[in-house]
């Protein structure tokens, strides 16, 4: 067991492929970078801060097919699931507010459901997720053009709370790869396009960026409806 009570940081790979490692606590304060535990196949419990706050590595030999986050985490960490082996589905609390690049960096899942208290998925939060069937989203979670990259193109995203049109099309490294699932709005709702509405929004906010992928929607709507 590690457990330093006066650490700085946790550098990339710095327990890297320790098969005999079996449990570590990290301090509140104490930075973690992506693939600290990569290879740590000997860990027999997942590794929190003290806090409970911050997920930052699952057990990738794990026996379990399903893994409930536990409420009042907030964090899912970068490379927190890498390579998971066995493991179909994560069930995030509503405490979770962010998921990390890369989170679910080469995970065996195959769904996932984000809460609301999720706004954002950062780019790559499951590249290489090679099992991976269903994303259902409970809430309006700001989808970036390549959070998916290296999963099936079977692959569904599902909205509960907003329609998906049938041309919105997502993207890995800019190759189309995914087109999402229509869903039905609840009777009574009157929502615009909230693709729109996010591209709008960050013209808005100065996004050199946006004004070139507002025009591309605009010319996608034209070729379907053309």
């Amino acid at each position: 067991m590690f457990d330093g009570n006066e650490l700085d940081e946790v550098g990339e790979n710095a327990f890297a492929n320790c098969p005999k490692l079996r449990s570590v606590v990290i301090p509140n304060q104490t930075a973690v970078y992506s693939f600290a535990f990569e290879g740590c196949t000997g860990l027999e419990s997942p590794v929190f801060n003290r806090a409970g706050t911050v997920l930052y590595a699952y057990p990738p030999k794990q026996n379990n097919s399903l893994y409930r986050v536990p409420d009042g985490v907030r964090k899912i960490s970068s490379t927190a699931f890498l390579n998971t082996e066995g493991l179909d589905e994560v069930i995030l609390p509503d405490s979770v507010t962010q998921l990390d690049h890369q989170a679910f960096y080469g995970s065996s899942i195959r769904r996932i459901t984000i809460p609301a208290s999720v706004k954002l998925l950062h780019p790559r939060t499951f590249v290489n997720c090679p099992r991976l069937e269903t994303v259902t989203l409970l809430g309006n979670t700001k989808v970036p053009r390549d959070p998916f990259a290296g999963v099936p193109e079977t692959m569904q995203l599902i909205s509960c709370v907003r329609q998906i049109h049938a041309h919105e099309t997502f993207h890995a490294m800019g190759v189309p790869f995914l087109r999402a699932v229509p869903t039905a709005l609840p009777d009574g709702s009157h929502l615009t396009d909230p693709q729109m509405e996010s591209l709008a929004q960050s013209c808005a906010e100065g996004d050199p960026s946006a004004m070139w992928n507002l025009a591309q929607y605009f010319e996608t709507l034209h070729n379907r409806d053309g």
